[in-house]
C-alpha cells in the first residue's frame, strides 16, 4: 500500500507540473516576444538549494563579463547561499511564478544536476521523457563521471551540451552513453578556475568526506545507527590512534558527509581535534581549498583535490556492496588509476595517513604523474570555455 501511495503521489506531482509547464511555457514565449528584457535569458541553477558549484561560478562569470545576457540564478527562498548569490546578480526563488516564467522564456537552461533548473527535479526528469520540457538544456555536471551512471545515458538524459572535465571521462561518455555528436564536450569545470587561483598553502586540516549510500538514504535515524557505514565512521572518529596522530602532528580533522547523508549528522559528534560539519555552515570548495589531506571513498570530490596536487586516501571498506547496490565501476579503476592509496581497513587508513603527515603532506610522485596525465591542461579558462560553448549550442532535434 505504501508503494502504491508513493507512485500515485509521484504521478499527481507530474500531472500538476505538466499543466504548470504548459501554461508558463506559453507565457514565457509570449514574454520573449514582447518584453525586451526577456529576449536573452539564461536560467542557471544547481539543485535549486545552493550556490557553490559549477553553476555558481558560471553565473558569476556571465554576470560580471556579459551584461548583454540576462543571467538568472534559481535558489530556494531562505537558502544559506541566497544572500551570497543575490549580491552577484538576479535570482528567482525556486518554485515561484517568476521561476516558472523565466523557465518558459529562457534561451538556455543550465544546471549542475539534471533538471536542476526546474521546480521539481524528479517530476521534470520524468516529464522530459515525454519531450515536453522545452529549451536548450546544458548539463554542467556536479562531478567528474567515472562510474557507469545509467541515468546519464541517452535517452534517459537528454542534453544539448554535456560538459566533461578530463579526457578519459570525455572518451568514456562520448563512446558509451549514446548522446548525439557534439553534445559531449571537453571544456573543464567552471569551479576549477577557483582551484587554480587558490593559495598553495593550506590549513593543518584533514578533510574526511565520504559519498552517500543510496540504500541508506531512506533509513530513519534509529536504524541508521546500526548500519556498517555509521559504525565504521563512528569508530574512526573516536579512534585513539587517530586522536594521537592529530595531536602528534598538530592537525584537526573535519568530517563532512555527503548532502544525502547530512540528515544523519546527529549520529556523529565532535570531540577533541575532530569536528563534524553540517552543510549549513560549511562550503565544499572552501573545505577542499583549506584542507591539506583528503580522506574519501568513492566521492568524485577527489578529482578537485588532485587538481590542486594535494594528497588523498581512499577508504573503501564496503566496496563489494557499493558496486552491487549503487554504481558499477566504469573506466576508472581505483587500484590502477587513483591519485592516492586505496585501503579497506581502519589500521591501513591510519598508517597511510601517518605516512602523509610524516612527509609534510607532499603528494607522492606516482600520484602526481597520474593526475597530470588525467587532467592535461590546468588553467583559468574553464568558465570562458563553458560560456563560449553554451553560446554556440543549438537544440538537438529528436
Amino acid at each position: 500500500m505504501k508503494k502504491l501511495i508513493e507512485k500515485l503521489s509521484k504521478l499527481a506531482r507530474c500531472v500538476l507540473e505538466a499543466l504548470s509547464l504548459l501554461v508558463f511555457t506559453a507565457l514565457g514565449r509570449l514574454a520573449r516576444l514582447v518584453i525586451p528584457s526577456c529576449k536573452n535569458i539564461w536560467l542557471i541553477a544547481e539543485r535549486g538549494l545552493e550556490a557553490r558549484d559549477n553553476s555558481y561560478h558560471l553565473f558569476k562569470y556571465v554576470t560580471e563579463n556579459h551584461p548583454e545576457i540576462r543571467a538568472v540564478f534559481v535558489i530556494k527562498k531562505g537558502a544559506p547561499d541566497e544572500a551570497k548569490v543575490k549580491k552577484i546578480g538576479e535570482t528567482a526563488s525556486r518554485g515561484s511564478a517568476k521561476h516558472r516564467l523565466m523557465m518558459g522564456a529562457a534561451r538556455r537552461l543550465i544546471s549542475t544536476h539534471i533538471m536542476g533548473y526546474t521546480p521539481d527535479l524528479g517530476a521534470y526528469f520524468r516529464l522530459d521523457r515525454l519531450r515536453i520540457v522545452p529549451g536548450i538544456k546544458i548539463f554542467l555536471q556536479h562531478g567528474i563521471t567515472k562510474d557507469d551512471m545509467a541515468f546519464m545515458r541517452y535517452p534517459a538524459t537528454r542534453a544539448d551540451l554535456l560538459v566533461c572535465a578530463a579526457k578519459p571521462e570525455y572518451d568514456y561518455i562520448a563512446e558509451n552513453f549514446g548522446h548525439k555528436k557534439d553534445v559531449v564536450q571537453l571544456l573543464g569545470f567552471c569551479r576549477f578556475d577557483a582551484l587554480t587561483r587558490a593559495p598553495k598553502s593550506a590549513e593543518r586540516q584533514i578533510l574526511l568526506m565520504p559519498t552517500w549510500r543510496e540504500w541508506l538514504a531512506l533509513h530513519d535515524g534509529g536504524s541508521f545507527t546500526d548500519t556498517e557505514y555509521c559504525k565504521t565512521y563512528k569508530a574512526l572518529l573516536k579512534s585513539k590512534r587517530l586522536a594521537d596522530l592529530l595531536e602528534k602532528y598538530d592537525y584537526t580533522l573535519a568530517f563532512f558527509p555527503h548532502h544525502e547523508m547530512q540528515r544523519f549528522i546527529g549520529s556523529f559528534s565532535s570531540e577533541g581535534r575532530v569536528r563534524v560539519l553540517s552543510e549549513s555552515v560549511a562550503d565544499v570548495q572552501a573545505l577542499l581549498i583549506s584542507s591539506s589531506v583528503l580522506i574519501t571513498d568513492y566521492s568524485s570530490v577527489f578529482f578537485d583535490f588532485a587538481y590542486m596536487n594535494k594528497p588523498e586516501i581512499f577508504y573503501q571498506f564496503d566496496e563489494t556492496e557499493f558496486r552491487a547496490r549503487q554504481y558499477k565501476e566504469g573506466y576508472f579503476s581505483y587500484r590502477r588509476d587513483a591519485f592516492g592509496a586505496v585501503v579497506a581497513k581502519e589500521d591501513e587508513l591510519l598508517s597511510e595517513l601517518e605516512k602523509i603527515l610524516e612527509n609534510k603532506c607532499e603528494t607522492e610522485s606516482v600520484y602526481t604523474a597520474r593526475a597530470d596525465a588525467f587532467f592535461g591542461i590546468r588553467d583559468c579558462g574553464n568558465c570562458e570555455r563553458n560560456y563560449e560553448a553554451i553560446l554556440k549550442t543549438e537544440k538537438h532535434r529528436e
